[in-house]
């Protein structure tokens, strides 16, 4: 699932988006650290009280990223062909710990801790730059969802060091997300070195909207209808056919703006639109994006990666029962 890192020219794209994309660049920076903080719990079972635990941040003379990040644990690695072991009940009870302290950072707003707590490999990764200043100043520009934790466990250790905690969370009102996060050890700090997306499942009744990107430059459309009725669960189901990393976000648009075509939305409408959730596609694949309890309202799909690529999405009132 994981792709180490953008390429320059990746990355300069990235710093060139300006109107609808830009902003949800930004939103995006924000969740991504929500999607992530994955652990919000110090124990095997999770309660909401978890989440607001103190954020401590890591003393920085006994930190050594920069190992971490060249260290074999830390280097891209197949995670199909690893073996896991059980973890014992320390490294199990450390590995929660840096997990929920890692989540509370975020959840607390500390940018810069939550940051510290990760490698390098890890940001370019998800982000496509490690410069820690110019992401605390990106994601420092919106609020950040918060993460609440329905299940964690499962603490695993492999051979080449790395330690991973399975959880189910729900990032922001409606975003579900199942995944196992990978900790690397530098000095006396656990750090976040990767996330590997795991098959999605969540109760309730389920509608699929599937959504294409047909190539690199052509806008993300829709397969069949822009429109759904409320339902308890809606997957929007991506292919990527391009050849790069595409990364999505669905933004819930003010109900001024419902029904307004995307190049006449005012720049003031697009800052008041509401992250809802994203995803990365790879190339090549398929990637999901569960939402609960998504209400009636009018959204916005948007591609990252392609300038003004976005399209609409409506959810109706459900459909009467017969």
């Amino acid at each position: 699932m994981s792709n180490r890192a953008y390429d320059e020219r990746d990355q300069e794209t990235a710093r060139r988006r300006f109107g609808v994309a830009a902003t949800a660049r930004a939103l995006t920076l924000a969740a991504g650290l929500a999607l992530t903080g994955v652990a919000g719990a110090v124990a095997q079972e999770s309660t909401p009280a978890a989440m607001g635990g103190e954020c401590v941040a890591p003393e920085m003379a006994a930190m050594d990223t920069t190992a971490a990040a060249a260290s074999p644990a830390a280097s891209p690695t197949d995670d199909a062909a690893l073996a896991g072991m059980p973890a014992d009940e320390a490294l199990a009870a450390e590995a929660i710990a840096a997990v929920e302290n890692f989540t509370a950072c975020f959840n607390a707003g500390d940018i810069a801790a939550g940051l510290s707590l990760t490698t390098p490999a890890y940001l370019m990764d998800l982000f496509g730059t490690d410069d820690v200043e110019e992401l605390v100043t990106a994601i420092g520009m919106t609020e950040i969802p918060r993460t609440e934790i329905l299940e964690i466990g499962n603490v695993m250790t492999y051979d080449d060091g790395r330690v991973s905690v399975e959880a189910e969370y729900m990032s922001g009102d409606y975003q579900y997300i199942r995944s196992n996060l990978f900790l690397v050890q530098s000095g006396d700090t656990l750090l976040v070195d990767d996330e590997d997306y795991l098959p999605a499942t969540s109760d309730g009744d389920a509608t699929i909207i599937s959504y294409t990107i047909a190539d690199d430059t052509a806008p993300l459309a829709f397969d069949q209808s822009m429109a759904s009725p409320e339902f308890p669960v809606v997957i929007l189901y991506g292919a990527n056919n391009g050849a790069e990393r595409h990364s999505v976000a669905l933004l819930r648009l003010p109900d001024e703006a419902a029904g307004t075509p995307l190049a006449e939305l005012p720049a003031e409408q697009v800052m008041g639109a509401e992250f809802i959730g994203t995803v990365n596609i790879d190339a090549g694949e398929r990637e999901e994006l569960v939402l609960v309890g998504l209400p009636v309202g009018s959204y916005l799909l948007v591609d990252l990666l392609v300038p003004d690529s976005a399209a609409e999405l409506t959810i109706t009132e459900p459909e009467p029962e017969s």
